[in-house]
């Protein structure tokens, strides 16, 4: 009769042994991907994933598509107005905005596969400055984009609706974000 006992305990250990190292004694593993893969620089200031799926990656030598295979450089060949971008979000829409180092915004249009910039929306280029820190997408489908010197431009449809300017430290307040501009 003790052995019913011993044999059952003996089964439910082995049993818990196998069940935790089923689920807890799985790792991930980690890829490291540099410009041997593809991406156009190391010096990575951002990554983001689109609505598609693509990884999208900014660079001090571009903006990177990843597909999950290999990657898609952008350039000011392909219509950056500067190859260093310093920042991306999505918009409303599942478009990519940048920020670049020392030029105005642009966006690389998901439905086009192209790249807008000053050139073919006349109305960037009256965003003020070219110090431009970072920029968001609104809920009610505008972008905002803020400067080092307190001014906000806000765009819709590729069109400039306001700037508002601060005259130093700034606030910005949106539905989903609240926080000091620069």
């Amino acid at each position: 009769m003790q052995k019913k006992p011993l044999l059952l305990s003996f089964i439910l250990l082995l049993n818990s042994f196998v069940v935790y190292n089923t689920v807890f004694g799985q790792y991930s593993i980690v890829r490291n991907y540099t410009t041997a893969d593809g991406l156009p620089s190391n010096h990575i200031y951002k990554c983001l994933q689109d609505k598609k799926g693509f990884l999208w990656v900014a660079t001090e030598n571009g903006l990177s598509r990843f597909d999950g295979q290999r990657f898609t450089n952008f350039t000011m060949k392909d219509g950056l107005p500067d190859n260093d971008i310093l920042d991306i979000f999505l918009d409303t829409t599942g478009n990519i905005w940048m920020t670049p180092f020392s030029k105005k915004p642009a966006y690389f249009d998901t439905k086009t596969n192209q790249i807008i910039n000053e050139t073919t929306a006349p109305d960037f280029a009256k965003i003020s400055g070219t110090s431009i820190l970072s920029g968001r997408a609104l809920k009610n489908g505008e972008v905002a984009f803020y400067d080092a010197n307190g001014k906000v431009s806000f765009l819709q449809n590729t069109k400039l609706k306001a700037v508002y300017d601060f005259k130093g430290p700034a606030f910005f307040y949106d539905k989903n974000y609240f926080g000091r501009l620069n």
